[in-house]
């Protein structure tokens, strides 16, 4: 009878114990209940060897990377506006912190919240409707879920200067303010808008992102805290804008970030370099004396000079 032991190599270590032949086999021969007994020996002692029975097969509690320790969702901005798009990343965190990217077959993602968000099966988040939504992604044995921001689209149709204080009672420097107003129905984010003189040098004042402005509402931006705050004892809502209005001639515009002009206001004829166009309708107007605003009277806008007047500085009136 043949026993091959070439699959236990701790078999080899008891060999000797027991034969003095090949170790690659061994043949005993003689009667069957002693062949049986030295089986059952042979067994015993590779099982001592071995210290413990082998651990049977569980494939449903091994992990399927356990160089992978968790799942994360990254957003390329938490905050989106109804019909815009944003990317999701799927993100497997790493033994040594760190994260890295996976993509593939095996990355499924949904939305928790269809009315207000979709994804695609490449991560695109699409804005629905206005809320917070959260989405979901799977990878592998693992899932990951993140929230996102639907705002409203931001209409900047509504968004106009309505006040201007180009030339204080006392010294210029630091005191000028420009009021703007939203004369839309709903809350208006402004981030990312610019605010420029008729002077093409000038550094634009960009408004900071997540910057808003209210239904109805108005915000003052003036040149700095201190100023503002001497005249009118309250601060405003921001300030740090750079550039120096001028008092014999000055151009002050709304644009977006690609430049698209939003509003315009024209004092007195404008700049020399942004002067006032014929369909403004006066060259000279608006104006206002020293210590006093040049205000927006007209609503909506008609962009022309009509639509203003001057009088007593009145912020957020």
């Amino acid at each position: 009878m043949n026993i091959s032991i070439r699959k236990y190599p701790r078999l080899h270590k008891i060999q000797k114990f027991f034969f003095k032949m090949d170790p690659r086999s061994y043949n005993i021969a003689g009667d069957p209940m002693k062949i049986f007994r030295k089986i059952l020996e042979i067994t015993a002692l590779a099982l001592a060897f071995s210290c413990k029975y082998p651990e049977p097969y569980r494939p449903l509690l091994e992990l399927l990377d356990p160089g992978i320790y968790g799942l994360e969702i990254i957003l390329d901005s938490g905050h989106i506006h109804e019909n815009d798009t944003v990317r999701a990343h799927a993100m497997a965190i790493l033994p040594n912190g760190k994260k890295a990217e996976v993509y593939g077959e095996e990355v499924a993602w949904e939305s928790l919240s269809p009315g207000i968000a979709s994804v695609d099966k490449d991560g695109k988040v699409t804005g629905l409707s206005v809320g917070t939504g959260e989405i979901r992604v799977f990878y592998r044995d693992l899932a990951a879920c993140s929230e996102i921001i639907v705002a409203r689209k931001p209409d900047y149709s509504r968004i106009m200067i309505s006040e201007v204080l180009y030339d204080p009672a006392e010294s210029d420097d630091g005191r000028e303010f420009i009021e703007l107003y939203n004369d839309g129905d709903h809350e208006c984010d402004i981030g990312g808008l610019l605010i420029v003189d008729g002077n093409s040098s000038s550094a634009p004042f960009v408004f900071s992102s997540g910057s808003r402005i209210s239904a109805k509402g108005r915000l003052i931006l003036a040149q700095s805290a201190e100023g503002f705050g001497d005249q009118f004892g309250a601060s405003p809502d921001y300030t740090g804008f750079k550039f120096a209005l001028n008092n014999s001639g000055e151009a002050v515009i709304i644009t977006r970030p690609d430049g698209t002009v939003i509003d315009a206001l024209f004092i007195k004829g404008g700049s020399e370099e942004y002067p006032s166009p014929e369909t403004w309708g006066s060259g000279a107007l608006p104006s206002a004396q020293s210590g006093n605003s040049v205000q927006r009277i007209n609503f909506p806008d008609t962009d022309t000079f009509l639509d203003w007047t001057s009088g007593l500085p009145s912020p957020w009136e």
